[in-house]
């Protein structure tokens, strides 16, 4: 755009024909650089998806929260099964109003699943984040 309004100016002040075609022709891949930017709209995308992203990790936490939660005997089943209830209800609110996802994307998470399971962490490792109520405990064998 800077290189078109630069030849732009030169040939406005008579510069030369050189100059009037260089603006035509920089001007034209600017438009055309301009439409392929608007209709794959690439940073749209990303900033909705981000903002689900954004919203499904404090679900994931108070999610994860409940089950240790229940898992400690601080909080009954019942009551478990009513907070369980209004997450899923929240959970489907922001798929409602997710992007859709096209084969594209389906393609790229199951490889990238794929190459994630290669390098899954062991229990032991998952049980260092967690609060111990809900760790995995080993299971001895029968005698």
């Amino acid at each position: 755009m800077m290189a078109a309004a630069g030849v732009s100016m030169a040939a406005a002040f008579g510069l030369g024909r050189w100059y009037a075609s260089a603006a035509a022709a920089l001007a034209t891949i600017a438009l055309a650089v301009l439409l392929v930017h608007l209709a794959l709209d690439l940073e749209g995308s990303a900033v909705v998806h981000a903002a689900c992203a954004a919203r499904l990790w404090p679900m994931r936490e108070r999610y994860r929260a409940l089950l240790s939660d229940l898992a400690d005997g601080a909080i009954d089943v019942d009551a478990a099964r009513d907070r369980r209830d209004l997450l899923m209800n929240e959970l489907n609110g922001i798929y409602e109003q997710a992007p859709p996802a096209d084969e594209a994307a389906y393609q790229a998470a199951g490889r990238a699943a794929a190459i994630a399971d290669e390098g899954a962490l062991t229990d032991e490792e998952i049980n260092t984040f967690l609060p111990r109520s809900l760790h995995k405990e080993e299971k001895s064998a029968p005698a």
